[in-house]
C-alpha cells in the first residue's frame, strides 16, 4: 500500500501539468467564444444604429413636408401635444404635492385639506377633538 501511495504522489506533478494544460485550453476556447459574441453584438448594434438613423431622416423629411403643406394643422397639433404634456406634468406635480402634504398634515382626507373638522353634533363640547371619517363628516373622539 505504501508503494501505491508513493506512485500516486509521484504522478501528482504530471496530473497537475495536465490539469493546467486543460484549463489553459478551456480558457482559450472561452476567450474565443467571448470575442465572437462581442463581435456579433457589436454588429447588431451598428446595424440598429444605421436603421434608426435612416428612419430618423425619413421622419424628419416627412415632418418638414407636412408642416410645409399643412401649416395650420401643424400648429394645432403642436398646441394639442403641448397642452397634453402640460396637463400630465401638472397632474404628476399635484399628485406629488398631495403625497407630501398627506404625510405632513393630519387633517388630510381624500385629496382635500380640512382646516378644522365640522362639529359632529351640538352635544360635543368645544374642547372635544374630532376625527375626519370622510370628506365633510366628523366623529367625536372625546
Amino acid at each position: 500500500m505504501n508503494s501505491h501511495l508513493k506512485s500516486q504522489v509521484s504522478q501528482l506533478p504530471n496530473v497537475a501539468a495536465e490539469a493546467g494544460d486543460a484549463i489553459a485550453q478551456e480558457a482559450g476556447r472561452f476567450g474565443e467564444l467571448a470575442k465572437s459574441w462581442w463581435q456579433r453584438n457589436a454588429d447588431v448594434v451598428r446595424d440598429a444604429r444605421k436603421r434608426f438613423a435612416t428612419k430618423q431622416l425619413a421622419f424628419g423629411s416627412r415632418t418638414r413636408l407636412y408642416v410645409k403643406d399643412e401649416p395650420v394643422k401643424s400648429v394645432l397639433v403642436a398646441a394639442a401635444v403641448g397642452a397634453a404634456v402640460t396637463g400630465l406634468l401638472m397632474l404628476l406635480l399635484k399628485r406629488d404635492r398631495l403625497r407630501s402634504a398627506q404625510g405632513a398634515n393630519v387633517g388630510f382626507a381624500c385629496g382635500l385639506h380640512v382646516e378644522a373638522p365640522p362639529r359632529c353634533s351640538d352635544t360635543c363640547s368645544s374642547a372635544a377633538t374630532h376625527g375626519v371619517l370622510a370628506i365633510g363628516t366628523a366623529q367625536c373622539v372625546s
